[in-house]
């Protein structure tokens, strides 16, 4: 079986849409979101298509904040995670918060663990290209399937696989390409792939105000030209 998996789109509804066209002309016939459809952007386009599409989708930390009691206000102004909720109708915010926080799956005889951050902190966790991976050596995985930090690769650490598949609407690496994941369950191979996002970033900075930190990524992407 071939999936897509995809993570941390923020509101770009462009850049979540281009993902899902390249997972699906790559063959993808299954498709997973990793979280943090919201934050950033104040957009609820991601959240409401998510909703529509009845796939398997995981609680990011930011639809987590965006209910928490003690949401901190003073980030509002990056977050505007208050601005995108009055978008929502009651049925959306009540979808965003039953969402999962992980999902464990045997695939083809492969044990996948689906998380939005981490194996240990599923939904605030943070694991970077650098991270030691060997407080991860009991997970019950063979491949483990990641987002949360935008900044994606594949690594391997004893028999488990790790997969942060990056960003597909807020890259922070140094390629200013939309990411996301094939996986094929047959091969056990897992593949990142990038894809061009500059004219819906462009098209971002022209409708929103955005906090200095946020235009500035997507300034650097909206320079970017071509596609996979």
């Amino acid at each position: 079986m071939l999936m897509g998996i995809l993570s941390d789109a923020h509101g770009h509804i462009d850049a979540f849409e281009a993902a899902l066209n390249v997972l699906r002309r790559a063959g993808a016939e299954h498709l997973v979101f990793l979280g943090d459809a919201v934050g950033y952007i104040p957009d609820p386009g991601v959240a409401e298509r998510l909703r529509e599409m009845e796939i398997l989708v995981l609680k990011g930390n930011h639809e987590a904040m965006m209910f928490a009691p003690d949401y901190p206000q003073e980030h509002e102004h990056i977050f505007q995670h208050q601005t995108t909720r009055a978008q929502m109708d009651e049925t959306l915010q009540n979808y965003l918060r039953g969402l999962k926080l992980c999902e464990s799956q045997t695939i083809d005889g492969v044990r996948c663990l689906f998380v939005h951050g981490s194996p240990l902190d599923p939904v605030y966790g943070y694991v970077y290209p650098d991270t030691d991976l060997s407080p991860f050596r009991d997970v019950n995985a063979d491949i483990v399937f990641m987002g949360q930090t935008h900044r994606p690769f594949v690594r391997r650490n004893g028999t488990t696989q790790f997969v942060n598949v990056g960003s597909c609407g807020l890259p922070r690496d140094d390629d200013p390409r939309g990411a996301a994941c094939l996986f094929d369950s047959a091969s056990g191979e897992a593949v990142v792939l990038r894809f061009d996002i500059a004219a819906s970033s462009r098209k971002v900075l022209e409708k929103y105000t955005l906090d200095d930190s946020v235009a500035e990524i997507l300034k650097r992407t909206s320079n970017r030209t071509g596609h996979v």
